[in-house]
């Protein structure tokens, strides 16, 4: 297991050729294309390949580490946004998990930021109030995972509040969201609850 990634077993014989750690691979348009593609739509399909969906997520958010990564992701042809919200909308946990941290890592991107903010302001402040509105292989979302399914969210929400504050402001839900952010502020996870402040900074 490889940066959350499961790779091939290397046999003795062969332990000399290097294996890159996905978090090095570099992705092209039509590979970013296929591993998009292949997740289907998801809220139409549901879990119906469940490891799939689990699988493709892992390598896609370990992939958008690398800028390079991020830019081919956030292309025109991919539609990314509509994809994470699909996504993010499954109640699995593992796929929440992996969907959040792909969302956070490609908001680094300005160019995405205004269209994110737009699709799935509503949906991330819903998970951050619900966090146990996930289920795992049938079962209760495990506290690790809920965690950091909130610990994403949360980075997602100070980056794109940096820049687009003023478009969260606008939302007609605006005044629930602050007494969401409120409710986090104080929360006895640092890294959650710094990035909440932040939030709360950029929006005030």
């Amino acid at each position: 297991m490889v940066d959350g990634v499961a790779i091939p077993f290397t046999s003795s014989s062969s332990l000399a050729v290097s294996v890159p750690s996905p978090s090095q691979v570099t992705l092209d348009q039509g590979t970013a294309d296929i591993l998009l593609r292949s997740l289907g739509n998801p809220l139409k399909d549901g879990t119906a390949n469940l490891e799939n969906l689990r699988e493709t997520l892992r390598v896609l958010a370990t992939l958008s580490r690398i800028p390079q990564n991020k830019a081919v992701l956030v292309s025109e042809s991919t539609n990314l946004s509509d994809l994470l919200l699909s996504v993010l909308k499954l109640q699995d946990s593992e796929v929440r998990r992996c969907g959040v941290t792909l969302l956070s890592n490609v908001s680094t991107l300005e160019s995405i930021r205004g269209e994110l903010v737009s699709k799935l302001t509503a949906c991330l402040f819903h998970l951050l109030a619900n966090p146990d509105d996930s289920v795992g292989a049938g079962f209760k979302c495990s506290s690790l995972i809920e965690k950091e399914i909130q610990r994403q969210i949360a980075r997602a929400l100070a980056i794109l509040s940096e820049t687009h504050a003023a478009d969260i402001a606008r939302h007609p839900s605006y005044s629930r969201y602050l007494e969401i952010l409120g409710q986090h502020k104080s929360s006895v996870d640092p890294t959650l609850r710094a990035d909440i402040i932040l939030t709360l900074e950029h929006l005030h």
